[in-house]
């Protein structure tokens, strides 16, 4: 029995069947589902309700019927070529993967069909030619052409569209990475933090994922870029080969030095040894202390609170780009330690991220300036940075009374460092599990240690901001790096460095991003070219991109 509804705002036309003439699923749990997504106007078929609580079960979330199809394609859309939905997080997240994937796939495929059949309990009287001008006699045809559209959408990306998987992909790794942080902090002995809901910038994930960066004249870059400067890399620890552990045998005369002495010293008789300590001296091992700083560069790119806007997203596009690039760059010039943070500011509190420019040995031997395609997205997926670089909510809601909060520079600095701190806590909670059963106890209290300005030799402040020039004034670029570097303590570190990147009001042609840097008050322009839209953003981010590597840069090589 079914009794239509006409919506005269579109042209769907919905039918609602009685539930009692409808062969439920058999699992409570799938009928539930089934309820609360016809409830919702989500024409879900019993048979994909099924398939969808089986999620919550033991098997792998990408083996799943059909809606394992979702994971291979979102993890192909970034990259990463089904290596999503492996993990048993998913068996607590199926009310986000529906919300993401299951009502959106069905809301399109429903509008395909341009009909919706929902179920509703009980009974009613039926209506005479109630599905005269629909192509289905029952409700079983339709479930079987819903199913059939439901397979194609997730069969290829193109169907859904490549936008939809992106979006989709980075909400997944948003809602996976938050469950699996609490997991590890629980198992781990450390209190997480209560996170806020994720709201994904489409803009930005728009801005990164589908524009590739270009960079104008590849090869001259590549050939003229920076060399590694072996000095920046020894200059903090010396010309020592290890740190924390035996470098070598020194001849010494403190007591202090007892517990080092080589056991060959002890093959002395008692008398001899008496008279090496007292006069000669002994052998002991040589333990260099542990290098101070621990780290090498810190990168603080802070944007200034404003409204947001498409240069603003071209911005911040770049950014993406050029710490993925950096990440690689630091490695191959002997700087793995260190750590590249933004912030960005909310009502809700400050948004930060970071991630450190550690990678595998086989970061070695990539060229940073041929990451592209899906190398360039799985390297955005990959880091730390996401997703908090794609959010536009900060990770926890700041509850910091507002006549203590900081000015704006040294909040943002304050979020960064923290960002770093919880990145590293990260990396030892998701290790403890193999680490406890070989230590025991706890970790060191120092690597729980918040990070610090002063655990690195050397940081640069990066400042993202709307252009103030008006026809009277121009920017103060010398009072501002000044200012910056005193209200950051940078003054304290034996290299600094300051820049800035200012963008316009609009995106149009011939709108203008300034960069400011070091001591030349007459700042780089960058002009958004004279083709259309797509390619011009792509040149404009690959320019930001490669003016933003050149100033870490120069700052990593300084001495």
């Amino acid at each position: 029995m079914t009794a239509p509804i006409r919506n005269e705002n579109t042209a769907l036309r919905i039918h609602l069947h009685a539930a009692d003439d409808v062969v439920l699923p058999k699992s409570p749990r799938a009928v539930e589902m089934l309820n609360l997504l016809h409830d919702r106007h989500v024409p879900i078929t019993p048979d994909l309700a099924s398939a969808l609580v089986l999620l919550e079960g033991e098997g792998a979330a990408i083996d799943l019927p059909i809606w394992g199809l979702a994971f291979e394609r979102a993890s192909e859309s970034v990259g990463l070529f089904g290596r999503a939905g492996r993990s048993r997080v998913w068996a607590q997240l199926l009310a986000e993967f529906t919300q993401i994937i299951v009502e959106p796939v069905l809301r399109s495929a429903a509008a395909d069909l341009a009909e919706l059949r929902l179920l509703s309990p009980g009974n009613f009287p039926p209506q005479a030619g109630a599905l005269a001008d629909s192509r289905w006699p029952d409700y079983p045809s339709y479930c079987a052409a819903l199913e059939g559209l439901v397979r194609l959408k997730l069969g290829a990306c193109s169907a859904m569209g490549m936008r939809f998987w992106h979006g989709a992909a980075v909400q997944l790794h948003a809602v996976a990475t938050s469950l699996a942080q609490r997991q590890r902090y629980a198992r781990a002995d450390y209190a997480a933090p209560l996170p806020l809901p994720f709201e994904p910038d489409h803009a930005l994930i728009r801005s990164v994922f589908e524009i590739e960066p270009e960079f104008a004249r590849k090869s001259e870059l590549k050939r003229n870029f920076p060399k590694p400067n072996i000095r920046s890399n020894l200059e903090r620890m010396g010309m020592r080969p290890k740190e924390g552990g035996i470098s070598g045998i020194l001849h010494s005369h403190r007591l202090e030095d007892l517990p080092d002495t080589l056991v060959s010293e002890l093959a002395y008789p008692n008398e001899l040894f008496l008279l090496r300590l007292l006069d000669e001296g002994y052998l002991i091992r040589n333990r260099p202390p542990l290098r101070k700083p621990a780290r090498d560069l810190l990168v603080l790119a802070l944007c200034e609170p404003a409204p947001p806007s498409r240069p603003a997203t071209v911005l911040n596009a770049a950014w993406a780009d050029a710490s993925l690039r950096l990440r690689v760059l630091l490695n191959q010039t002997g700087l793995p330690a260190s750590d590249l943070g933004f912030c960005d500011f909310h009502t809700a509190g400050p948004r930060a991220g970071a991630v450190s420019s550690a990678l595998p040995p086989a970061a070695a031997y990539l060229s940073a300036f041929d990451i592209h395609g899906a190398q360039r997205l799985a390297q955005h997926m990959q880091s730390t940075m996401t997703p908090a670089l794609f959010s536009l909510l900060p990770g926890q809601l700041d509850t910091t009374p507002k006549e203590e909060m900081l000015p704006p520079l040294q909040q943002g600095s304050a979020a960064i460092l923290k960002a770093v701190s919880a990145a590293r806590r990260d990396r030892i909670a998701a290790d403890w599990p193999r680490l406890k059963g070989k230590f025991g106890g706890l970790p060191n209290t120092d690597q729980f240690r918040p990070a610090a300005m002063s655990d690195y030799t050397r940081a640069m402040s990066l400042h993202f901001a709307p252009d103030a020039r008006t026809d009277e004034a121009g920017f103060d670029w010398s009072r501002f790096r000044s200012e910056t570097a005193r209200s950051l303590g940078l003054s304290r570190l034996a290299r600094t460095h300051v820049a800035a990147l200012h963008y316009p009001k609009d995106l149009k042609e011939g709108a203008v991003f300034y960069g400011y840097s070091g001591m030349n008050d007459r700042p780089t322009e960058f002009r958004l070219p004279p083709a259309d839209v797509h390619n011009g953003i792509g040149q404009l981010v690959g320019a930001l991109s490669v003016w933003i590597i050149l100033r870490v840069m120069e700052v990593a090589h300084a001495g």
